[in-house]
């Protein structure tokens, strides 16, 4: 029986109550469609970047309660995090990370799940005017035309007398 474009992709249950992606992948490291196991520590945090590929790094905030001081400290820590494709995971989104084998030297955990996807926004457009376009009144020293422009004329030094 071949399978059809249209069949839904199911991936196999990695047992921590977390759906499968509705996209497929062939990622080897992929705990939903891969041969990598999750085993250990589940945290939630933030991915804050995303330029390598197929890996994210991951913040966790905590807050510790200090002792001697009697204060809550609040404490970050960062991981290297396997992001495989079927999740299409970007910068903001709020993800939950499981630990597994060690993947590379710095990778010891991978996504299973976004909670919150991060929101798309606009980028920041600033206004753009020619010197000419700015009125007077706004401008920073009044723009004169080309025409108009003249350029200072250079002195002569003056000598002085000279003493005998």
């Amino acid at each position: 029986m071949a399978a059809s474009a249209s069949a839904k992709v199911v991936g196999r249950d990695i047992g921590l109550g977390v759906p499968a992606p509705s996209r497929g992948c062939d990622d080897r490291h992929c705990p939903f469609h891969g041969h990598l196991t999750v085993r250990g520590n589940v945290f939630d945090g933030e991915v804050i970047r995303a330029a390598m590929q197929k890996t994210v790094v991951v913040r966790r905030e905590l807050t510790r309660q200090e002792t001697k001081f009697e204060r809550l400290l609040r404490v970050s820590h960062q991981y290297a995090v396997h992001s495989p494709p079927c999740l299409n995971v970007k910068v903001g989104d709020a993800v939950r990370i499981a630990e597994c084998r060690p993947i590379a030297k710095t990778v010891a955990f991978v996504v299973v799940a976004v909670t919150k996807a991060a929101i798309a926004e606009a980028p920041l457009t600033l206004p753009t005017a020619k010197p000419e376009e700015v009125p007077v009144e706004l401008s920073a020293r009044p723009v004169k035309d080309k025409k108009t422009r003249t350029k200072p004329k250079a002195e002569a030094p003056t000598k002085a007398p000279k003493r005998a």
